[in-house]
């Protein structure tokens, strides 16, 4: 009976150490031609629920927090461009 605790209990831990794999992504969205910053684009993760996203800041950079771990697609977007 106490062994079935013990593995029971590393069971739990071990799934719930699996769920909670998150990752921050930033960066800095810039003018490809003029090289300057992009102040207020949309930087959305594209197949998350709920959405996923950020607005830049004066320096063009933003940052999402708790993103799943692996490849993940971004899209940026700002009026007039």
């Amino acid at each position: 009976m106490k062994q079935l605790l013990i593995i029971a209990l590393f069971i739990i831990v071990g799934l719930s150490g699996s769920y909670a794999q998150t990752q921050v992504v930033k960066g800095t969205v810039v003018d490809s031609q003029a090289e300057f910053p992009i102040i207020g684009a949309s930087v959305i993760l594209l197949n998350s629920d709920p959405i996923i996203g950020a607005v830049t800041d004066l320096e063009g950079k933003f940052r999402l927090e708790n993103i799943p771990v692996g490849r993940q697609t971004l899209a940026i977007q700002y009026v007039g461009y």
